[in-house]
């Protein structure tokens, strides 16, 4: 409804109050700002985790890379006791 007598007079939609000082336009902003921050929250469906590939960019970054963990990036025993336990403290 607001949408056709907006067509027919396109100062109503600016001076249209839902609450007292507050406009169309001011709910329309909340409410898009709201939904654009939550879409940006919801995680890509095909996100996998991968801690190798993770792993490789840590050791592309620091230029770390102890010989124990070549060919094991992918094991638990290298990120919970080598890499987790070392770079928390």
């Amino acid at each position: 409804m607001l949408v056709l007598v907006t067509l027919v007079d396109p100062e109503l939609f600016l001076g249209f109050e839902i609450t007292k000082d507050r406009t169309v336009l001011f709910y329309l902003t909340l409410f898009g700002t709201i939904l654009a921050v939550s879409r940006g929250m919801i995680p890509e469906e095909n996100l996998v985790f991968e801690p190798e590939a993770m792993l490789t960019q840590v050791i592309e970054y620091t230029h770390y890379c102890p010989n124990h963990w070549k060919g094991k990036l992918h094991s638990e025993e290298v990120f919970q006791l080598d890499f987790w336990s070392n770079n928390v403290r």
